[in-house]
């Protein structure tokens, strides 16, 4: 059986990637709290400009943007409606999905039920 050899990420690698997760949050009107509950970290992590994070946790990262980048071509980069749409209750989810975000398996589902939604576009 091989094995794939996956590179750490570097400290520009990551440090892109937590610039990148705090934008996506403005866009979907999420505050530090929130943010720092689907990721999994203390608010304050994103405030500061060289906190590390977990690999787990920039894995997290990734799958919030790829929610933020289907829901922005979805809804046609209006950063007003993305905010609405994460904070309303959604009858396909079966929930809110800024509250469904802060699980992994709610954030899963939710970038899934998005994908499908972008694909039918």
């Amino acid at each position: 059986m091989t094995q794939v050899a996956t590179k750490a990420p570097t400290a520009d690698d990551q440090r892109i990637l937590q610039e990148a997760t705090r934008r996506a949050a403005v866009n979907l009107g999420l505050t530090h709290q929130d943010l720092g509950e689907i990721i999994g970290v203390r608010r304050e992590m994103f405030s500061r400009k060289n906190a590390a994070l977990t690999g787990k946790q920039l894995e997290i990262c990734m799958l919030l943007l790829r929610a933020t980048r289907s829901l922005a071509a979805i809804m046609g980069q209006d950063t007003a409606n993305m905010a609405h749409w994460v904070r309303t209750e959604n009858r396909g989810l079966q929930g809110v999905p800024k509250d469904l975000m802060k699980t992994v398996p709610g954030l899963v589902q939710t970038v899934q039920y998005l994908d499908a939604s972008r694909a039918k576009v």
